[in-house]
């Protein structure tokens, strides 16, 4: 577990290296890393794709996810332990389905940024009674990015905010 402070921390994930400041850890042989960044705004950038699994943690403020390489993967609601948390992905990234017999499973995230060629999947469950439905503020897609629903659902809060506009990527499928 890498613990920033209660202000806000840029954490850098890196193959085998959590970088926090100056500080520098090594997880090489660790099944999991967790980051937890505490009250401040916090950003966590995913510089390469790491060896062991990562969990974010932002705390309060507004909290940001980069993944600049490789693929994050959101076990669960993204906001659960984030107040609000934006993700920009320049690479992929993952919504874990929703588990068995759970039903509608609902993950947050405050804003949603496919860069160009990026992608993100919403893993769909075995079961069509269990239904993930990602809830975001905004979207944006870049050029050739790609957002794969899977069987699941999607709500805009402000989709007059999305660039370009949701009406427009809605009809071009």
């Amino acid at each position: 577990i890498v613990i920033g402070s209660s202000t806000g921390n840029s954490f850098n994930v890196g193959t085998s290296l959590v970088t926090l400041g100056s500080s520098q850890i090594s997880y090489g042989s660790v099944a999991s890393v967790v980051v937890d960044g505490g009250a401040g705004n916090d950003t966590l950038t995913q510089a390469a794709q790491p060896s062991a699994g990562v969990t974010f943690n932002g705390g309060g403020g507004a909290d940001t996810l980069v993944v600049n390489a490789g693929t994050y993967t959101f076990t669960g609601d993204p906001q659960a332990n984030t107040s609000a948390l934006t993700v920009d992905d320049n690479g992929a990234v993952i919504f874990a389905a929703a588990a068995p017999t759970t039903g509608i499973n609902v993950d947050n995230l405050t804003r949603l940024t496919l860069g160009p060629a990026a992608t993100a999947t919403m893993k769909t469950s075995a079961s069509v009674n269990d239904r993930l439905v990602l809830v975001t503020g905004a979207i944006s897609l870049g050029s050739n990015a790609l957002l794969d629903e899977g069987d699941n659902d999607m709500i805009v809060r402000n989709g007059a905010n999305t660039s370009p506009s949701l009406f427009t990527l809605l009809q071009e499928g």
